[in-house]
């Protein structure tokens, strides 16, 4: 078996340049690493977890394209932003 592979490599290495091998090889690498990038990209998808939602360039200043749900500043202190309803625009909820 050892010695068929030997053969296949040899012939192989015996119709491509060092120069085509290399390419080939970094294209094949450059293929797996985008499929596995990929898989990892949609891994949260996958395991069902809701996308993350921004706030609009309307919202409050210091939740404008934060996440909802993240640390704000308000004149009253420190809040989270929320979301108003049927809008993407976030106010800085502070609890008071």
């Amino acid at each position: 078996m050892l010695e068929k592979v030997t053969r296949v490599a040899e012939g192989a290495a015996a119709d491509v340049s060092r120069r085509q091998f290399l390419g080939r090889l970094g294209l094949g690498a450059m293929r797996v690493a985008a499929a596995l990038g990929g898989v990892l990209a949609l891994a949260d998808i996958a395991k069902g977890r809701p996308p993350v939602r921004i706030c609009g360039d309307r919202s409050s200043f210091s939740c404008v394209n934060a996440p909802v749900g993240a640390r704000c500043f308000d004149s009253d202190g420190f809040g989270q932003c929320k979301k108003l309803r049927g809008s993407s625009d976030c106010y800085c909820d502070t609890g008071r």
